[in-house]
Formats: C-alpha cells, structure tokens, sequence
C-alpha cells in the first residue's frame, strides 16, 4: 500500500505476459480478502471451475497438480475434505464461470452478489482477463475501450476495486521478430 494505494471506486490493471503468474497473483488477493471478512468476486473467464479449483487445492494443500489429478481420478475419499477445507479460504468470495460475458452480466453478477451479502457489498471484484468479456465491435481495441471504459464506470457506480487481469497478445510481430 506504501507503493501503489488500491482503494474503491478504481479499475486496476494487473499486466504480465502469459502464464506469467497473473491469476495466482489474483488468487492471493481474493484470498487474503476473503480472510479480513471483505467480500469479492472472481469472474473466471480464462479457465473452467475444476482447473481454477484445483489450483486453489494446489495453494492450499501444497500438493502437486498431477498428485491432485490422481488422487480425484482413483476416487481418493481424502478429497471431499480438502475441497471442504479449501473453500472454507473463499467464503467471502463470490465465484463466476460463464463464458460470453459481457459487463452488463459483471453488474448484474454484483446486484446479485450484494443482495445476497446484505449489508456487506462487494468490494472487490477481481476478472480473469479483460479479452475474454464481450463487446459490441469486431475490433479486438475498440472492444478494449468501451469494456474498459464501462468497467470504471461500474467500479465507480458500486464503490468497488475492479483487477482486471491482462496480457500482451501471444503473438505479435511476424517470425522474425523476438
């Protein structure tokens, strides 16, 4: 907080090439919000709820993928109570899976995430990643500025902190270039 104060009512770019880290980092986040009793919300655009819950159970119980992998595919009763215990860390948070998203889907996810929480809004919603919402326009930049765009509004008509995760283009350039 010393170096960058994030605070409600702003939409925060978290930038970093693929598979760089950029969802763990989130998780940590959603995480460490959710144990000071701050309600959030993840919207998974990225990955389906098994990888993104098994990569909780990996942080969790220091065990391996492929060791979690195993241990669901011979029907290890031990993993009914690390799924318990692992979603005990993520109480206070609200999870999303849908694909086709657009931000009219994230506003309508918060309504009905506060009305749940009662007195206690959201105040942080973290979305994995910006490319994945829709928009109204074919161009890849114009959609990246209208979602951008609405995204504060939202961030700023909800008194909320919205990360919103994004990447470089995989592939830029033509072959010859780094």
């Amino acid at each position: 907080d010393k170096s960058v104060r994030v605070t409600t009512s702003m939409l925060v770019g978290l930038l970093a090439a693929p598979s760089a880290g950029k969802t763990s980092i989130a998780v940590n986040i959603l995480n460490e919000a959710s144990r000071n009793k701050v309600k959030a919300g993840f919207f998974s655009l990225d990955m389906g709820a098994p990888l993104v819950f098994q990569r909780l159970m990996q942080k969790h119980t220091g065990l391996s993928s492929d060791k979690i992998f195993d241990m669901y595919k011979s029907g290890d009763k031990r993993v009914a109570e690390m799924e318990s215990q692992t979603i005990k860390h993520y109480d206070n948070v609200g999870f999303c899976f849908k694909s086709g998203v657009t931000t009219e889907h994230v506003k309508e996810f918060i309504i009905e995430e506060n009305a749940k929480n009662g007195e206690n809004p959201l105040k942080l919603l973290v979305v994995d990643y910006l490319e994945c919402i829709q928009g109204p326009y074919s161009d890849a930049t114009a959609n990246t500025a209208i979602i951008a765009n609405q995204l504060k509004d939202i961030a700023n008509e909800f008194e909320m902190c919205i990360i919103l995760l994004l990447q470089p283009q995989k592939q830029a350039g033509d072959p010859s270039s780094e």
